[in-house]
């Protein structure tokens, strides 16, 4: 037997011309369902991205502070000459990019002239930091001569290197 029209209509109205509340549950569940999936989605695809970004920051990282070809004792050397050539290393030891320039020397970092710029600390150098009007870290300075973030040991060997050269010249 086939059913009428008029028995699909009377399925899919009430006799007051709207829809049954069973659609109306059927269409609240897939609308929850839909942004359900969406907030997932969306939380799924940020986490991604930001796991993409954790990489290529370690990645970045790990060839920012590597020193294939420095053993501590190039290391050591490396910063003591950095000293008698007047490099000052200024930073605050709660700053990971201070952290991180602190790590490329390992022990040797010993040697090195450093100030903390952090105020809080009691080993602070502030007021030397302002003086100098350093607010960003980490940041090497030579006489006027200021040289940016995280350097490698070899960036360091060739400041180093370009700076004794440059006195040569001096009058």
């Amino acid at each position: 037997m086939e059913g009428k029209p008029e028995d699909i209509e009377s399925e899919t109205t009430t006799s007051d011309g709207n829809r049954p509340l069973r659609f109306l549950y059927i269409s609240t569940i897939l609308s929850f369902v839909f942004f359900a999936l969406t907030v997932f989605g969306f939380f799924y695809f940020w986490q991604l991205d930001q796991k993409s970004v954790e990489n290529s920051a370690s990645a970045n990282d790990s060839s920012q502070t590597e020193n294939s070809d420095y053993n501590p004792a190039k290391l050591l050397s490396l910063a003591e000459s950095l000293s008698k050539a007047s490099f000052v290393l200024y930073g605050s030891q709660n700053d990971e990019k201070t952290k991180k320039q602190l790590d490329v020397f390992g022990q040797a970092r010993e040697s090195l002239d450093f100030v903390e710029c952090e105020a809080s600390l009691s080993i602070s150098g502030a007021g030397e930091c302002a003086a100098r009007g350093v607010k960003n870290y980490p940041i090497w300075v030579s006489g006027e001569n200021f040289f940016f973030g995280v350097k490698t040991a070899e960036e360091l060997e060739k400041l180093l290197n370009s700076s004794r050269n440059a006195n040569k010249y001096t009058l």
